[in-house]
């Protein structure tokens, strides 16, 4: 290449490197991009509030259960959570970083917040007139899924090894327990009914 031409091409690359609207406004306007309205604190509010609730009532085929939460923040890689330990009463929660995930379908980006959770289901079968049988006890992992800049459309999905639970939030504050499949309820329990509080 001459000389000539490097003389022109070097200060029209660096004029138009220079003047780049994108490294002004990005690409894309940052009034214009949505923003969270939520961060980790009002996830864990939302477990807090699972904990909190009234036990819930369903049934499986002919039986009456009652399944009840204490959740909290799955410990990281570098804790032990092979056993669940809840936190003192007058324990502050520390706060850590929490991963955003931004998944890409199609042109659109749909975007997920998660929270990784632990913890325990303590499942009662309600019997009329009797005795009821002893609590059985499910130690579960999973993750509270938000998906969207609010806490409109929020998931909670827990299992152990056999059992899964699901529970969907559409205000942030409370949830409704929408899957509990777990063989020991049977073959009823992938076709459960809820009963009104």
């Amino acid at each position: 290449m001459s000389k000539r031409r490097w003389l022109v091409v070097v200060p029209v690359f660096w004029f138009a490197f220079v003047v780049n609207p994108a490294y002004v406004v990005g690409c894309g306007s940052a009034e214009s991009s949505p923003k969270f309205s939520f961060g980790e604190a009002d996830m864990l509010k939302l477990i807090d509030a699972v904990n909190a609730a009234q036990p819930i009532a369903f049934t499986s085929g002919d039986a009456h259960y009652t399944a009840d939460f204490s959740l909290l923040q799955k410990p990281g890689a570098d804790q032990d959570d092979t056993s669940f330990r809840a936190p003192p009463a007058l324990a502050l929660q520390a706060y850590a970083c929490g991963n955003r995930t931004f998944l890409q379908s199609a042109s659109a980006c749909i975007t997920v917040s998660e929270l990784p959770v632990t913890g325990i289901v303590t499942l009662r079968e309600q019997v009329a007139g009797g005795d009821n049988p002893l609590p059985m006890t499910l130690i579960v992992k999973g993750t509270l899924r938000v998906y969207g800049y609010d806490m409109r459309s929020a998931s909670l999905d827990l299992n152990d090894q056999v059992d899964t639970i699901s529970l969907q939030s559409s205000d942030g504050r409370s949830v409704q327990l929408t899957v509990f499949d777990a063989p020991m309820l049977g073959a009823g329990g992938t076709d459960i009914s809820f009963v009104k509080p």
